[in-house]
């Protein structure tokens, strides 16, 4: 059940990386490229030691520099930056050795790993210190030599100048302008910074003389360092939609050139489009993009890569022959917003649904079993209260003669002789509070609310002279939130759940005649074959085996919005078809669907016979009005209908607004934006590699 907490958020997913339909969000690719960093430099990351009393990097501002580690298998440093800084200050000074001094630009809440005292497998000369993010390392294979690549950001967002020692030449091409000057102060030492605006993008090479040419040989060909470091540098756009593949070691075209120490370097790299998916054993390429995608470019680390759909760089990397690029059509085809057809509906009776008496103490103020032996754990449980009152007064009840006390958990609706009223949530952040999120709960007399039902009792005329008795009907439905969490030294306590106690508080001649007898329903969530897609309701529109009941009959009605008030369990049915199909020559494009729901009531909602949520309403206890329908479960084939059931009930005026739309989301995080957002479509390719 998707409530990860009925106080927070407006989705279930928490923002995550991945949102609930399926969107890669801006998180996801800030994780992805620390990812490429760790898996192209796993040689340096793989064993290190802390730097602890000779650090080379120091910093100016207390919290921003927060350690230092040194490789072991392969030589570096990796320095870690991650500005806390209490004035949130944005520009500050890194101390270099002891030595030089450099002003970097990290936003409050940034962080990266800046790479130091490394010195590359093909060229001789040393990184002494990168302020600016290195994401990716790559090797080459061009003429059989090598080259190593890094891939870097052109942003002045964050980071700064590259520190190197011993580089003789440095070229460059594209749109970039750099600004590559010697330090007069340290022989061969000299400082690389990249400037212009934001979006430029371009390649530099740095070249160094080597001592040595050859490096390895393996059978037949040999393997030659090249003396250069290729560095690739994109804008921000484009470093968000970096991604590097690898092939299976068994089907690598590549494994004679490169050596196991190695397999560190990606296979291909691409960059521009929103995702793109390589078939580790075939190196085909699935391609993912937006409308906003317009072109996907490719890294190809040797001349075995090859897609004929993509053309040699003729913009920022035109020189570089093993960087292609593929302009992404503009004329797909977009789908249609499916429409709800006409709904129906059928309400459910409660003497219609199976009561289990439910064994109380001896004032029937408390169930002595609890649901949870009646493994009534899902959904909602019902109560049912009977009570018989007498009184010596005429038929009309005055204002509080009687009050019912509720202490449940943790939300509840009343139904009081068939008159519905608005139930109450106990819930709370506090630990030991009723309702507690992090437990525990202790429960008692904690947390009761009290109603006065005696303006709703309905009373029947069985006198005898003046004395009135009648028997009355007080449904409670109750439904947990499932909020368990202990704090360890609670581990054992187990929360209460449903109804814990009730009490009647008689006055103007009212009376209880005898004790209150309980009644119970729920589903035994073992026979069910998912325990978590039940609403707790025994009577369903579907055969199952907790339903015996048979098939429901369903009446029109002409808007959700006139429904009344609930007296009863209410369902609700509707269909949609999908509309839309790919044309001999467009590309269709898939959106994925959400439900929104507006109004005052609670249901929970099915799509083809699938949980997906619950749903709270406005002025309720979760802010979630957009649910995902899930894509699997959806049928896309010409005629078939997919059904949408709603199950609950309305507690005000108004009735509910039901409406299946797209995905409106600002794009970095993927959050929804009714007002100006982009609706998302994927539009979907297919490059086969040509071998």
């Amino acid at each position: 059940m998707y409530i990860g907490d009925p106080d927070v958020y407006t989705s279930y997913d928490y923002s995550a990386c991945i949102r609930e339909f399926g969107y890669i969000s801006e998180r996801a690719r800030l994780l992805r490229l620390t990812y490429l960093f760790l898996r192209s430099f796993s040689p340096l990351m793989a064993q290190t030691d802390a730097i602890e009393y000779y650090p080379s990097v120091h910093c100016n501002i207390e919290g921003i520099l927060v350690g230092q580690r040194m490789g072991i298998q392969e030589l570096g440093e990796i320095t870690f930056l991650h500005n806390l800084s209490q004035d949130q200050i944005e520009t500050i000074s890194l101390i270099v050795e002891n030595q030089h001094s450099l002003q970097i630009q990290i936003p409050y809440k940034s962080s990266f790993m800046a790479l130091g005292n490394y010195y590359p497998t093909t060229s001789n000369f040393r990184l002494v210190f990168s302020s600016c993010p290195i994401h990716l390392r790559a090797l080459l294979i061009h003429n059989d030599k090598e080259t190593e690549v890094w891939v870097m950001e052109s942003t002045k967002r964050i980071g700064g100048p590259l520190l190197l020692e011993g580089v003789q030449n440095v070229k460059s091409g594209g749109k970039l302008i750099i600004d590559w000057t010697p330090i007069k102060e340290r022989e061969n030492w000299s400082l690389l910074r990249i400037s212009g605006d934001n979006d430029e993008e371009g390649w530099i090479r740095l070249e160094a003389e080597l001592s040595s040419e050859v490096e390895e040989s393996f059978g037949k060909k040999k393997s030659l360092k090249s003396g250069e470091v290729l560095i690739l540098v994109l804008n921000e756009k484009s470093v968000k939609t970096l991604q590097a593949h690898w092939m299976m070691s068994s089907s690598n075209s590549n494994s004679s050139i490169k050596s196991d120490k190695k397999r560190w370097a990606p296979d291909l790299i691409t960059w521009g489009s929103y995702n793109v998916f390589m078939d580790p054993i075939t190196g085909d390429l699935d391609l993912t993009s937006l409308k906003q995608d317009d072109r996907l470019s490719i890294f190809t680390a040797n001349t075995s890569f090859k897609y004929k759909e993509f053309k040699e760089n003729s913009n920022e990397f035109n020189g570089l022959p093993f960087i292609y690029s593929y302009s992404l059509p503009s004329n797909g085809q977009s789908p249609e917003l499916p429409k709800l057809s006409s709904w129906e509906i059928h309400s459910v009776e409660w003497n219609s649904m199976p009561w289990i008496p439910l064994e109380t103490n001896s004032k029937g103020t408390k169930p002595i079993q609890d649901v949870i032996g009646l493994h009534f754990t899902s959904g909602f449980v019902g109560y049912r209260i009977k009570i018989s009152l007498g009184h010596y007064s005429n038929k009309t009840m005055s204002p509080g003669s009687i009050r019912v006390g509720i202490n449940m958990r943790h939300k509840c609706q009343l139904f009081v002789d068939g008159t519905p009223l608005k139930g109450h949530t106990t819930y709370s952040h506090q630990i030991l509070n009723p309702g507690s999120k992090i437990g525990p709960d202790f429960g008692g007399r904690f947390g009761s609310q009290e109603y006065d039902i005696s303006n709703l009792l309905k009373i029947e005329d069985k006198k005898k002279k003046n004395y009135i008795t009648s028997l009355h009907d007080i449904i409670i439905l109750v439904e947990n939130f499932g909020m368990n969490r202990q704090a360890f030294f609670f581990n054992d306590a187990k929360n209460p759940r449903g109804l814990l106690s009730l009490h009647f508080k008689c006055s103007h001649g009212i009376h209880l005649l005898e004790i209150p007898q309980w009644e119970v329903i729920g589903v035994d969530t073992r026979t069910l074959s998912n325990p978590f897609e039940s609403c707790g309701i025994p009577v369903t529109p579907w055969k199952n085996d907790h339903n015996s009941h048979q098939s429901l009959t369903w009446t029109g009605i002409l808007s959700l919005k006139s429904l009344p008030i609930s007296s009863h369990w209410t369902w609700l049915k509707s269909h949609f078809m999908i509309t839309s199909f790919p044309s001999s020559n467009l590309n269709l494009g898939k959106s994925p669907l959400r439900l929104k729901l507006l109004g005052k009531g609670v249901f929970y909602i099915w799509l083809n016979e699938h949980l997906i949520g619950r749903w709270y309403g406005q002025e309720g206890d979760s802010p979630q009005h957009d649910f995902y329908l899930q894509d699997g479960w959806i049928k896309k084939e010409k005629n078939q209908k997919n059904e949408l059931v709603l199950g609950g009930y309305v507690w005000d005026e108004g009735g509910i607004h039901v409406q299946l739309q797209f995905w409106n989301i600002e794009l970095q995080s993927g959050n929804l934006k009714e007002e100006g957002g982009d609706p998302v479509v994927f539009w979907h390719h297919h490059f086969q590699r040509v071998t």
